[in-house]
């Protein structure tokens, strides 16, 4: 069996999953759409949504910190895996 395996850039705190992609503003906001990526986190294994943000320095992202997508020009591979036991009655 093969395990699969995926090349993520990186800034080395977070790998980029998902580029980005547009999403509908909630209702109560203005019209439009936000652009969003999703990023593994390094430290939790968690992957989240996270809205991005344009100023002169470019896109980024503010999760625990302040991250620039300009940033992540390493190349991290990720290999996914869950061991769970399973109980016999």
């Amino acid at each position: 069996m093969e395990i699969e395996q995926y090349e993520l850039k990186s800034n080395g705190h977070f790998s980029i999953v998902k580029d980005v992609y547009d999403k509908k503003q909630h209702p109560n906001q203005q019209g439009g759409l936000d652009k969003y990526i999703d990023v593994l986190d390094h430290d939790t294994g968690n992957i989240n949504r996270v809205k991005l943000y344009k100023n002169t320095k470019g896109l980024r992202f503010k999760k625990d910190g302040s991250w620039y997508l300009s940033d992540f020009n390493k190349i991290y591979r990720y290999i996914p895996f869950q061991i769970d036991e399973i109980k016999q009655n």
